[in-house]
C-alpha cells in the first residue's frame, strides 16, 4: 500500500518506440507548432501505448529522412489516430494512525 501512495511508483512504463518519438519531438519540434501544442504532442506521446499504435509511430518517424519531417509524420499520426495525453495516475492515501482499527484480541494458552 506504502508503494501504491507514492505518485513516482505508479508512473507506467513508457515503451521505447514512444520514448524515441518523444526525443524526436523535442530536439526537433514539427513546423508550424506554438510550445503549447509542442507540450501537447509530447504529452500524449510519453505514454503506454499497445503494440499497435507503437509499430504505427514508429512507421512516421522511419517514414522520412529529415528528422523535422519525422516529426511532423509523428505530430500527423498522432492527430490521425485521436490520442490524447494520458491522465495522471492518482496514488493512494497515505495511512495513517487512524486507518488502523482493532478488530479483536487473541490469547492462546
Amino acid at each position: 500500500w506504502q508503494a501504491a501512495s507514492l505518485p513516482f511508483n505508479i508512473q507506467p512504463s513508457v515503451p521505447k518506440a514512444m520514448r524515441d518519438a518523444v526525443e524526436l519531438v523535442r530536439a526537433t519540434p514539427p513546423e508550424g507548432m506554438d510550445q503549447a501544442a509542442v507540450d501537447r504532442l509530447i504529452d500524449t506521446l510519453d505514454a503506454d501505448y499497445g503494440v499497435r499504435i507503437q509499430r504505427m509511430i514508429r512507421a512516421a518517424m522511419d517514414s522520412a529522412a529529415s528528422p523535422r519531417l519525422q516529426a511532423a509524420a509523428v505530430a500527423k499520426t498522432v492527430n490521425d489516430l485521436g490520442l490524447e495525453p494520458a491522465p495522471a495516475p492518482k496514488p493512494l492515501p497515505v495511512i495513517t494512525a487512524d486507518d488502523i482499527h482493532l478488530i479483536c484480541w487473541m490469547a492462546i494458552s
